[in-house]
């Protein structure tokens, strides 16, 4: 069965729970296999996916949000520029996709979020399924005209299934919602982690990451007073430009960056979906930044706060941010988030799978 599997272009989130996603597809059945379509992240793809039943295909996918530095708000003249490039050459790529389909034989078309191959899948009645906690239209909205974004509406109409992640933008009653989750975590790797970084009983460790598309510089420099907290060791991505013997950045080569979120008993981050789940599954306490202009931040937000399991703050509060601001009791942390989302979800992509295949042999 050979499935092809659209990841977003856009930052890490979209491949890292595609990750955790394919990992479980491939134990759970033995006869997949699976082209990652995608280009941003193709090499953590790589680093992370076996290639004995994985291929890999650079595509550029979808360009998603463009975030203004100073702000870190959505950048709408930009963004509509870059959906004018999306209608542009979008019969064109359809086109390249329905020959990649035809060629490698695809069963299924499953894809987070991009567009395109649910209509190159659709042309060739391949049965698709979406799987995300917004489509890119829900996050154009007021942005980009209704005319133009109606092309793009129309393309996600002819997804054959939708499978809902939690805190969905559009949620629709009686739609089941998948819960939040992450990459397995390796508790002997977090173990190795906190020796590494020397923690003590008195120690807070804080992961502090916006996303690899943000350039940090503009937040938090290299003599943010933070950094210099008594008891406190801080663990960001191998981008951000912070040099500070209380800041450990996680190597650059390490795809399992989830065992480091682990290791924290903060996390300061953007509420992006997969961040949000590998917290939550590391039981890592979110402070999430606060941003008026995604849609998306703000049912991730509901989503957590109706869970009792976020504090936010806004940017201005992050650029001032003291250690008693986030200052935390330690027996906050053993309150474990359990959840079978990412096992359910693999589920009923299984199943709706095997009653396709039983629909072509009956």
């Amino acid at each position: 069965m050979n499935i092809a599997y659209y990841i977003s272009d856009y930052g890490y989130g979209h491949a890292t729970r595609s990750v955790a996603i394919i990992r479980e597809l491939l134990k759970k059945n033995k006869e997949i296999k699976i082209t990652v379509c995608h280009s941003f992240a193709q090499d953590f793809l790589k680093n992370s996916l076996n290639p004995n039943r994985v291929s890999f295909r650079t595509l550029s996918t979808d360009g998603g949000y463009i975030v203004n530095s100073d702000t870190l708000e959505l950048d709408y003249l930009k963004i509509q520029e870059m959906y004018d490039e999306y209608l542009f050459h979008r019969e064109e790529k359809i086109r390249n996709e329905i020959k990649f389909l035809m060629k490698e034989n695809i069963s299924f078309v499953i894809s987070d979020i991009y567009p395109t191959a649910i209509e190159a899948a659709y042309s060739m009645n391949i049965p698709s399924i979406g799987i995300s906690n917004f489509l890119w239209t829900d996050v154009y909205k007021n942005i980009v005209n209704d005319s133009k974004l109606k092309v793009m509406e129309c393309a996600y109409a002819k997804m054959t299934h939708y499978l809902h992640l939690k805190g969905h933008v559009s949620p629709k009653e009686f739609i089941k919602e998948y819960d939040f989750f992450s990459r397995e975590i390796d508790e002997q790797e977090v173990n190795r982690i906190k020796e590494n970084l020397c923690v003590s009983s008195t120690d807070t460790v804080i992961f502090y990451g916006l996303g690899m598309k943000i350039d940090h510089s503009y937040q938090l420099s290299n003599d943010f007073p933070l950094w210099s907290t008594e008891n406190c060791k801080f663990i960001v991505s191998a981008h951000i430009d912070v040099d500070h013997p209380n800041v450990f950045k996680i190597p650059s080569d390490y795809a399992e960056t989830q065992n480091y979120i682990a290791a924290s008993d903060v996390t300061i981050t953007k509420p992006g979906w997969s961040t949000v789940g590998e917290a939550l599954m590391g039981n890592s306490n979110l402070l999430i930044l606060k941003r008026d202009s995604f849609i998306e931040d703000r049912k991730t937000i509901h989503a957590l706060e109706s869970m009792k399991k976020c504090r936010l703050l806004s940017l201005k509060e992050l650029k001032n941010l003291k250690f008693e601001d986030i200052s935390i009791s330690k027996d906050q942390l053993k309150n474990p988030f359990n959840t079978s989302g990412l096992m359910d979800l693999v589920e009923e992509l299984i199943c709706i799978m095997d009653n396709y295949r039983k629909e072509e042999f009956a």
